[in-house]
């Protein structure tokens, strides 16, 4: 609220002891002096000798410009085969290690040493000229990275920079369709490996992953890795679906 001399009365020659009050935020005025009320714009005319609409137009021709926003499509680089994912994910999870923190998370678990091993799960290297570094190597050992979800190319070839250890989710030939990445911290735990929003990235979709041989009896789980513990410990076949927070744009199958 602010006061100021009622131009209608002339109340005051100090504007600190006008009537007129002034309240910004529903844009009206109100002379406790002589009754008068009403809007901004309606004061504006009156003040102008206008109309409202002619007040109106003056106002707005006034207001400052919105600022025009650009916005730049990040180029995005079509999925590659599943059996092109499956060999380059296979030598990209042989040049990383994993570190302790997720191997006695993973053993907590309940899984084994061997099994551990098998499922080939690996930390997420969290400083950028390692991970340029494992693209460099991939690339001059004839791997090709465009088209591979999570990979994206700045300059040079890197990966996303999750702070947690990848997950492999396969089909039921056995072959990598795509990693999830079990986060060490935050609300949300599993996310997709994906370079959706990278420069030459390329999005992950919802793979619906397979641990174990196929049979005629199986079990639906949540999350890949539920999966993968769930087979070691049973020895049943177990098929996982993908979490509802970890969903971008449907399921896939290959």
């Amino acid at each position: 609220m602010y006061n100021a001399r009622c131009p209608f009365c002339g109340d005051s020659e100090n504007p600190q002891h006008g009537h007129l009050v002034l309240n910004i935020v529903k844009d009206a005025y109100h002379c406790t002096r002589c009754g008068e009320k009403g809007f901004a714009i309606g004061l504006y005319a009156r003040l102008r000798g206008i109309s409202n609409s002619q007040a109106f137009k003056e106002l707005m021709n006034m207001a400052p410009e919105t600022p025009k926003i650009e916005f730049k499509q990040v180029p995005q680089s079509p999925i590659a085969s599943i059996n092109e994912r499956d060999k380059v994910y296979r030598a990209f999870l042989n040049k990383l290690k994993l570190e302790g923190e997720h191997l006695q998370n993973l053993i907590k678990r309940g899984l084994s040493w061997q099994e551990i091993g098998q499922n080939m799960y690996k930390s997420v290297p969290q400083d950028e000229k390692e991970r340029q570094r494992i693209c460099k190597e991939l690339v001059n050992e004839g791997y090709n990275l465009k088209g591979i979800p999570g990979f994206y190319k700045d300059n040079n070839w890197t990966f996303v920079d999750y702070k947690g250890f990848l997950i492999p989710v396969k089909d039921v030939q056995g072959r990598i369709q795509g990693l999830q990445v079990r986060l060490d911290f935050g609300s949300k735990r599993y996310l997709w490996f994906s370079a959706h929003d990278k420069p030459c990235g390329t999005r992950a979709y919802a793979w619906i992953g397979v641990s174990g041989i196929l049979s005629k009896n199986v079990i639906i789980t949540e999350g890949a890795l539920k999966a993968d513990i769930a087979h070691y410990l049973s020895r049943f076949t177990f098929i996982s679906v993908p979490g509802v927070n970890s969903i971008r744009g449907g399921y896939c199958n290959g």
